[in-house]
């Protein structure tokens, strides 16, 4: 099986990842009491620093759980922080090469994006007739964010397949690779959509 990353991944629309990251963090200014956005992002990577392990950040979901805001009300200031509506454009190639692993693999778009987002994202990307077909996969699917290696193990399980079965693609080796790694998955980094 194969699992992908979506942001970063599948794309990597700068100009869309950052007005969403921007977006998030006037919603955690916001939540926690800061004055300004730069302000927020200080505190963040504070928190992140102090509740990573091993010399790595822990991720902006855990951070912003740390501060007690809850999943639900993070997904859903997330699902209006991103507008892919507005910044992804179709890409046949991109549609067709996953197309071709999906007729011999199993193969998920995984993200620790909430999945209303994803699935959003790859409409706008033209994956809408492959819907049906293909395992989305958002942490509330599992439970789990992706540098918890259980979002990985999850996701194998959705895929009915173990976790030595799969394969990941993702941008990001302290959570795509990493984790994966750790519970006998194989993981390929990609620098830009272009090499995926």
């Amino acid at each position: 099986a194969v699992i992908i990353d979506n942001d970063g991944t599948l794309h990597k629309h700068e100009e869309y990842l950052e007005a969403g990251r921007r977006a998030e963090m006037k919603f955690i200014a916001s939540s926690i009491g800061c004055f300004s956005i730069s302000e927020a992002e200080k505190i963040v990577m504070v928190r992140r620093c102090r509740l990573g392990r091993d010399g790595k950040k822990a991720t902006l979901t855990q951070a912003v759980k740390s501060f007690g805001i809850s999943r639900s009300d993070w997904d859903g200031a997330r699902e209006s922080c991103y507008d892919p509506e507005r910044f992804l454009v179709r890409d046949e190639a991109l549609v067709k090469a996953v197309e071709s692993l999906m007729g011999r693999y199993r193969v998920a778009i995984a993200s620790n994006n909430a999945k209303k987002i994803t699935i959003r994202a790859l409409k706008q990307l033209g994956f809408g007739r492959l819907l049906d077909r293909l395992l989305v996969i958002g942490p509330e699917d599992v439970c789990a964010n992706k540098a918890d290696p259980q979002y990985f193990i999850r996701t194998a399980a959705l895929l009915k397949v173990k976790p030595e079965a799969c394969i990941t693609v993702g941008d990001r080796r302290e959570s795509d690779g990493d984790p994966a790694i750790n519970v006998g998955m194989g993981s390929i980094l990609v620098s830009s959509p272009e090499v995926t």
